[in-house]
């Protein structure tokens, strides 16, 4: 009689065991699904976490495109290797870099207004940004946009710009990926 009492006992344990095997297993594989891939521009000596489901696409002239469409709205960076010259200081190299794109932003973008100069640093590496915003329609109405000058090994250009209505998912994942950009490790 002790023993088929005991029974269940035993049998509630294995099953709860079993649950929790299957728990930590799902666990471990949702933790791979969004573990991000580390993408490497070599020429640049940096190196980006880029999360799932991002595309990647290189030019032939070298500028490396990541970006990802969420429902409406979508995220686009690219990211060009700029020419290391000793003589030039990160602002020269953010003033030219930003001319050639706010030249054909403003002609492209409707009610094209910058915002101010960031001067910061990112994981040891000085940065120069600048925000934007305007609309075009053929991309989907209203936008916003982002130059970053980057002084990695090699200098890094980035032209960023999104649909302004868009998830909290490409919200996050935007600033994880330019909140990543490091030295290769």
């Amino acid at each position: 009689m002790k023993m088929t009492s005991f029974m269940p006992g035993r049998i509630v344990t294995r099953f709860a065991l079993a649950v929790i095997a299957v728990l930590t297993m799902i666990s471990a594989a949702k933790a791979q699904e969004t573990k991000p891939t580390i993408y490497k521009i070599a020429e640049a000596g940096v190196q980006i976490d880029l999360p799932s489901g991002w595309k990647v696409t290189e030019n032939p002239k070298g500028t490396h495109a990541l970006s990802k469409k969420d429902g409406n709205g979508f995220v686009v960076f690219s990211v060009s290797v700029l020419p290391r010259d000793p003589s030039l200081t990160i602002d020269t190299l953010f003033s030219a870099f930003s001319e050639g794109i706010f030249e054909e932003a403003k002609k492209d973008w409707k009610g094209f207004k910058p915002d101010a100069v960031i001067k910061d640093d990112l994981n040891g590496m000085a940065i120069r940004a600048q925000k934007f915003e305007g609309s075009v329609e053929s991309l989907g109405g209203e936008l916003e946009g982002l130059i970053i000058v980057l002084d990695s090994p090699k200098p890094v250009g980035i032209f960023g710009q999104r649909s302004k209505k868009h998830s909290d998912l490409l919200e996050k994942e935007g600033s994880d990926i330019l909140g990543s950009i490091k030295k290769i490790q």
